[in-house]
């Protein structure tokens, strides 16, 4: 985590914007994870029920005590597969600040989803959970916690064929309640010295009316869509206090999932077959 005394005298949102104009600082080394499931091309991850999460990975600002030596392990490898959904089980991923400061963590988890058996990639969901806890005198809004999460994808298959062209999709953030996943001493502790409270996240994303979208732009057909999808999701907690203060929030949970639409060719050979038979008896008339 990053102490930023400097930016004591600032207010809330004044602070938060002078930290990303006049400080700068890049993720740390890259941890990968490998699960226990081989994919394509021998690669270890995690298979569900119809699709595999592989090239797992995560990189964040917390220095050392990784796998690499340098990085901080906060998200950490998955836990289990239960149908599509991969499970996380973060240990350490917190912000915290007392008696004045400013503390921001900021770790990124990256995987890939593939649609398996020609299974295409409809929507991916992804939850979140965590705790804050904010306490002190003087009673301020200048002590506060926030939690915000971007998501960026990128389709790399269609069809089950590499793409020309990686197509960004528009980047998604999650929802955060209560409050918006900003929480004040002050206002949301309605005015007494102590506020603690339980958050979540959440965010589904329609992948197939997304990459639909794009495709159309560039000019591209397809067929059914997405089977292969690159993920980064981005955490960033932030704490800040005042002399006899004190915040906190940590990220405890966390839940991925995906929704597929899966091939159905005995369904689709009954049909044409039925097709074929009703032509053949018209021709019979």
């Amino acid at each position: 985590m990053i102490s930023h005394a400097c930016l004591r005298p600032f207010g809330r949102l004044s602070l938060v914007a002078a930290f990303a104009v006049s400080c700068s600082f890049s993720h740390a080394g890259i941890i990968n994870y490998d699960g226990p499931n081989p994919g394509p091309g021998g690669a270890l991850g995690w298979l569900g029920a119809n699709v595999w999460y592989g090239e797992v990975s995560e990189s964040n600002t917390e220095g050392t005590g990784g796998s690499d030596g340098q990085t901080a392990e906060l998200f950490g490898a998955p836990t289990g597969i239960t149908g599509n959904a991969i499970d996380l089980d973060p240990q350490s991923f917190e912000a915290s600040s007392t008696d004045g400061g400013f503390d921001i963590t900021d770790g990124q988890f990256n995987f890939v989803v593939m649609g398996m058996g020609g299974s295409i990639i409809d929507s991916l969901t992804i939850l979140e959970r965590g705790d804050t806890t904010l306490g002190g005198i003087p009673i301020n809004d200048n002590t506060f916690t926030t939690v915000v999460a971007n998501v960026f994808i990128d389709v790399i298959e269609v069809d089950g064929a590499p793409v020309t062209t990686t197509t960004n999709l528009p980047t998604q953030q999650l929802v955060f309640t209560p409050s918006g996943g900003d929480y004040k001493l002050l206002e949301d502790g309605g005015g007494a010295p102590f506020f603690t409270t339980d958050w979540d996240g959440a965010g589904t994303f329609d992948i197939g009316a997304l990459t639909a979208a794009e495709l159309s732009k560039r000019g591209e057909t397809f067929e059914r869509g997405a089977t292969k999808i690159r993920v980064a999701l981005n955490n960033i907690l932030t704490a800040n206090s005042v002399d006899g203060t004190s915040s906190i929030i940590k990220k405890k949970d966390g839940d991925i999932s995906v929704i597929t639409e899966i091939p159905e060719p005995a369904s689709a050979g009954l049909l044409f077959a039925g097709l074929v038979a009703a032509g053949c008896l018209r021709r019979r008339r």
